[in-house]
């Protein structure tokens, strides 16, 4: 199955370390949906990233395949506030079904900043993975 990864799971080393080895990843693009820090963290005060529906936005993210297991491994360690979505995203010119993780509604507080920490996962994976630079800007701006 295709995941769709939109924050720190972008990054291929730091996603590796919690669910074993990875494909390379391809970007993916997912419209309707707009990247915010709004999802409260279990473990400090800082925001961990989220998509909320608006019709007019785009998120760009990577593409993985994962196998069951490692979705398995992906749902308990998301469980703490987010829970998988089947979205349907654009990668090239074909459009193609993938699971993402999207923060339940108890765990959304608006007003929230990304540590600097978190911040750099996702940096990383979306430099690496070759996004584009007007995403890359937006997250420098977030912090």
């Amino acid at each position: 199955m295709l995941y769709f990864a939109y924050g720190s799971n972008m990054d291929s080393v730091r996603l590796r370390e919690r669910i074993g080895e990875v494909n390379d990843g391809i970007i993916g693009i997912l419209n309707g949906y707009e990247l915010r820090f709004n999802k409260r963290s279990v473990k400090d005060e800082y925001g961990r990233a989220n998509l909320i529906a608006e019709p007019n936005a785009i998120t760009e993210g990577v593409i993985f395949e994962l196998t069951d297991e490692q979705f398995a491994l992906m749902d308990r360690r998301e469980g703490n506030g987010y829970r998988r979505h089947s979205v349907s995203v654009r990668i090239g010119s074909n459009t193609r079904e993938a699971q993402t993780y999207l923060a339940t509604t108890e765990f959304i507080t608006e007003g929230l900043s990304p540590s600097e920490k978190y911040l750099r996962h996702i940096l990383d994976g979306a430099q690496a993975h070759g996004l584009s630079e007007l995403y890359i800007k937006t997250f420098l701006h977030q912090n």
